[in-house]
């Protein structure tokens, strides 16, 4: 899974840089950059409040986080 699209994908729609954005979400910038960039996966409490930030739907997360490859 993907969410790393999925989180910069709304930050950019936002217009926000990974500073702001990950300070309203409770993150250094570095580990916004590493969520974005695939080096880690967000957590629950995270993935909680990037849907209260950005109001995503929780599940629409999770399905935009597919990934061909999730299917093999």
């Amino acid at each position: 899974m993907n969410f790393g699209k999925v989180f910069r994908t709304a930050r950019e729609e936002r217009g926000e840089t990974q500073r702001a954005f990950a300070s309203k979400l409770g993150l250094t910038p570095t580990s916004l950059w590493k969520i974005e960039y695939g080096r880690v996966k967000p957590n629950q409490n995270t993935i909680s409040r990037f849907h209260k930030e950005t109001g995503i739907p929780i599940a629409k997360i999770y399905i935009d986080a597919i990934e061909p490859q999730d299917y093999e």
